[in-house]
């Protein structure tokens, strides 16, 4: 698979590289490796196969995007003038207390689903030590060999530093305690964390708003992965107000436009207080579309689409269009008068430094 992956990039690279400047080999591998069809549809049912199995996922995936990576840097990149990366989606974890216990599952949470691919590829070559220790640990106790992959030397040269930025997919946070993780030999014992929200944070379809858990990541991205530049590749809300619901009442996206002001508002103290190296923002998403398993359910659009009973599938603006066409008219800083010098400075400060789109996946 990463030399099918590898031709494919190739391709795409030789066809389309004169025209894209931003690549993303691979979009939200934690997912994928998740979500593995053979636990979606139950295939295989052994936790331990199962898990060797979520383990190959995300090898072959980190060695799938670094073979294209170093082809694209070899060939292409020169020529091009293109930057390439892959897109991690990620939460962030919040101890549910203080207790030691408690902290170490936090870590563990951003360690198995960002560190697993972003420590790779972003500081050494290798799996974060949480994660060789945990799984090795527990396949031992268990006399079978680590169900996680090693690295050869080789491959740890081709996958260090196998990135032009940091994509970085995120929505919600969690409160983060540890769990027990029992005998079996599954992905979900290694984590031994369980996840639940706060009773101040409110709910959307998929996840818990929080604003400042989107700041947090943005730091610990800048703290662990060597002060990268990050382009947020997706960040969003299905509002649950919209779900199965058609025509005007779909349009009042409010929820939506709170999502949005909270967290581009995180994001902007993460760039001129925590001095994170922000370069573009893309929200999730333009208008409603077919979200993974979800099909049309979940709508993220700022557009809306109704895919019943318009054939043309025309796209209608929700009140959050009127939000990003303020917000982008503004670079962020409403009523910004010339005469206040330090707020102005402030404006071409955040200009030069972050780019404002909005995306389609």
């Amino acid at each position: 698979m990463i030399g099918y992956f590898h031709d494919y990039a190739r391709f795409c690279f030789k066809t389309f590289g004169n025209k894209v400047k931003y690549w993303i080999t691979l979009n939200e591998p934690a997912i994928t490796m998740l979500r593995h069809p053979y636990y979606m549809y139950g295939y295989i049912r052994n936790k331990t196969k199962l898990s060797i199995l979520r383990y190959r996922t995300a090898h072959n995936q980190i060695l799938g995007h670094a073979k294209a990576y170093q082809t694209y840097k070899k060939d292409y990149k020169a020529q091009q003038g293109g930057k390439i990366s892959l897109a991690l989606s990620s939460g962030w974890g919040v101890p549910l207390t203080d207790s030691a216990l408690d902290k170490a599952a936090a870590d563990r949470y951003m360690q198995f689903h960002l560190g697993i691919f972003a420590h790779p590829i972003f500081v050494n070559g290798d799996y974060p030590d949480v994660v060789k220790n945990v799984v090795g640990n527990r396949s031992e106790a268990a006399g079978i060999a680590s169900r996680l992959p090693s690295f050869t030397e080789e491959e740890k040269k081709m996958v260090k530093g196998s990135s032009d930025y940091f994509g970085l997919n995120h929505y919600s946070t969690d409160k983060v305690a540890n769990k027990p993780s029992g005998d079996d030999q599954s992905l979900t014992a290694d984590e031994a964390f369980s996840k639940s929200g706060d009773p101040a944070w409110p709910n959307w379809v998929n996840g818990h708003v929080a604003p400042f858990g989107f700041r947090k990541l943005l730091k610990y991205v800048k703290d662990n992965y060597n002060d990268p530049m990050i382009i947020v590749t997706e960040n969003g809300v299905a509002a649950p107000g919209e779900v199965n619901k058609t025509g005007p009442n779909r349009l009042d996206d409010v929820f939506r436009v709170d999502y949005y002001k909270g967290y581009t508002n995180a994001m902007l103290k993460a760039i001129i207080d925590d001095g994170v190296n922000v370069k573009g923002y893309m929200a999730w998403t333009l208008m409603d579309n077919f979200e993974w398993g979800s099909a049309y359910t979940t709508p993220f659009g700022l557009h809306f689409v109704d895919f019943d009973n318009d054939p043309k599938l025309a796209r209608v603006p929700k009140k959050s269009v009127g939000f990003f066409k303020k917000l982008i008219a503004d670079n962020g800083f409403p009523h910004v008068s010339k005469s206040s010098s330090m707020l102005a400075d402030m404006a071409l400060i955040v200009a030069s430094i972050t780019l404002l789109l909005v995306h389609v996946k």
